[in-house]
């Protein structure tokens, strides 16, 4: 959880001799297996009902540039198989289409899986695995990195007192504690929505009634009227404090 995975490619790319190309970001995870091929490689009209046109294509578009596979984990096999050949060859083939096409692009890629395991499974291929792990970087979770905590808080209150023109949020001794004594487990919410939720300082890490965990009705899953994350006219719950949107 909040291991700012998502900041490591943009930076690369921005600091190298790729920063004037085109940057893509992907969330492997967020894309269907049947569409995952059209929208990576492209496809050519008619490739399939529904392509009432010509697609270019993730890899096409970021020709020159960097393109981020988040979850690559989840692509399913023949995908791993086609990615497997951009990286040896830089070659690709649109869906419904016998031209063979280049890219020159610098592939990052990120995971939560266990690839090893995965491999094990059968579920990723080793060759691709070798392919992608020539320049690992592992980055801790936050859970491991308490002195970031305070750091990143100040950072997200600050730049929420700039959006809602309204004083930044200091954090009492006794808040600062609490955020460094979570356990930050994976899929609940990083220290921004703390920062958002926090004038009353009854957010998630206090595990009440309204708490993240309990998914009740001001619960930040439930994106009900009063939800932190709805925008709604009273962007912070009743059970974090109160207020007013702009």
């Amino acid at each position: 959880i909040c291991v700012g995975k998502e900041s490591f490619p943009q930076i690369i790319h921005q600091y190298s001799r790729r920063k004037h190309g085109q940057y893509i970001a992907v969330n492997c995870g967020a894309i269907p297996e049947g569409t995952i091929d059209s929208e990576l490689f492209g496809h050519e009209k008619g490739a399939f009902t529904g392509a009432i046109g010509e697609r270019k294509g993730y890899f096409g578009e970021a020709d020159g540039g960097t393109i981020f596979l988040d979850e690559v984990g989840e692509l399913p096999l023949p995908t791993q198989a086609r990615l497997l050949r951009v990286l040896e060859s830089g070659e690709f083939i649109k869906v419904g289409s016998s031209k063979v096409q280049k890219t020159d692009v610098r592939i990052v890629a990120a995971t939560n899986v266990n690839l090893t395991e995965a491999i094990a499974e059968g579920r990723f291929r080793e060759d691709l695995y070798y392919r992608l792990n020539t320049v690992p970087i592992k980055i801790p979770p936050l859970r491991e990195r308490g002195d970031d905590i305070t750091l990143l808080f100040r950072k997200f209150a600050s730049d929420f007192a700039e959006k809602y023109r309204m004083p930044a949020i200091q954090l009492t001794e006794d808040a600062k504690a609490l955020l460094l004594a979570y356990p930050w487990p994976p899929l609940l919410p990083c220290p921004w929505h703390a920062s958002l939720a926090s004038p009353g300082l009854h957010f998630f890490p206090s595990r009440g009634p309204h708490c993240y965990p309990a998914h009740g009705p001001h619960c930040c899953l439930a994106r009900g009227p009063h939800c932190c994350l709805a925008c709604g006219p009273l962007c912070f719950s009743p059970v974090y404090g109160t207020a007013s949107m702009p």
